[in-house]
């Protein structure tokens, strides 16, 4: 987070101290002047029978009771004075420790609004640089085209292909951050959703989509969940085309697998790709995070789609693992819920 966000968050750990250590010392003064007033009355009316005891007794009392008077009021008053300093000290150290615990807890009780803050500061700087990179590439590109005086048709088609190829990575990072933004909102539509139907489809999709890939599904029949069945397409989007973008150099083969467990169904997707590093798999889930493996076969990518997949998986109540050794492949592994009025 940077340094405004930090000095924000400063001043308003110390404002909210300043109410706490206020409201404390607010309590502290009730209590105490009350204590004060009511222990002097007691003492007061202590000293008083005392007196009237001895003014009881027979016996020549007229020397002695006005000298006992006298004793009594500066008793009073010495004792007046040590409650009073031992009101006061008490009070030094209660609010000496209250204010450590009114920091401490103002820091507790700000500390999720900071981090919501830190990580939103990191998402959009760099949402912003993601964005920033194709549309500074299709501007460079259209700036020479324009200022080339002999510039021709085919030309023209070569430009127009590749900000074809910008749009399109625009598009699918716009998608990518939509998706992030509506899971963040909480915005979920549950309903049942065919799974067995929703990854043989997808599957399907994929074949279309990349002839040259092997792509085996193994798939138990008629499984139900409760969910949203547009992020659970996306969910198995986002893995089988990781899948695929990082076969490395030869055509990409892949395995997607759907069964029931006992108590999960479980979604399974490996490949026989280039694998991920094993000091890389705790980060892979982290947006905009990309191993060095994936930067350097696809450095197209933006490093959400994991981020956004775990997201999803964990919108429906489930979890995703990875497993991978480099240059052998990775398998993902998905377990969700069943249907409850099926299972």
């Amino acid at each position: 987070m940077g340094c405004n966000g930090m000095n924000i968050f400063a001043s308003a750990v110390r404002k909210l101290t300043l109410w706490y250590v206020g409201a404390l010392f607010a309590v502290c003064l009730v209590f105490s002047t009350a204590t004060y007033v009511v222990a002097s009355n007691r003492l007061e009316h202590g000293a008083q029978k005392q007196t009237a005891i001895i003014e009881g007794f027979d016996g020549p009392t007229g020397v002695l009771i006005p000298r006992v008077k006298t004793l009594r009021d500066q008793q009073i008053a010495e004792d007046r004075q040590q409650l009073l300093r031992s009101i006061v000290l008490a009070n030094i150290v209660i609010l000496a420790l209250g204010a450590y615990f009114s920091y401490q807890f103002a820091k507790q009780t700000l500390q999720p609004i900071e981090a919501a803050h830190d990580a939103q500061a990191r998402f959009t700087t760099d949402a912003s640089h993601e964005l920033r990179t194709p549309l500074a590439t299709m501007q460079a590109e259209i700036e020479v085209a324009l200022r080339d005086k002999k510039f021709n048709a085919a030309q023209a088609r070569q430009v127009l292909h590749s900000n074809l190829e910008e749009i399109a990575r625009l598009r699918g990072l716009s998608e990518q951050l939509l998706g992030l933004t509506r899971l963040d909102s909480g915005s979920l539509t549950r309903v049942r959703v065919p799974i067995s139907q929703v990854v043989a489809e997808e599957i399907a999709h994929f074949k279309k989509q990349h002839p040259d890939a092997t792509i085996e599904g193994t798939l138990a029949p008629k499984l139900t969940i409760q969910g949203d069945e547009k992020l659970l397409r996306q969910l198995i989007t986002i893995l089988a085309d990781n899948a695929i973008k990082y076969a490395g150099n030869q055509p990409a083969r892949l395995s997607i697998e759907l069964k029931k467990l006992d108590s999960a169904i479980q979604l399974s997707v490996a490949d026989q790709g280039i694998g991920i590093k094993a000091t890389e798999i705790p980060h892979i889930f982290d947006r905009f995070y990309r191993g060095s493996n994936a930067t350097k076969h696809s450095p197209s990518g933006h490093g959400l789609g994991l981020s956004l997949a775990k997201q999803i998986v964990e919108a429906h109540d489930g979890t995703i693992q990875a497993t991978s050794q480099p240059g052998k492949g990775s398998a993902f592994t998905v377990k969700l819920a069943p249907d409850p009025q099926i299972a």
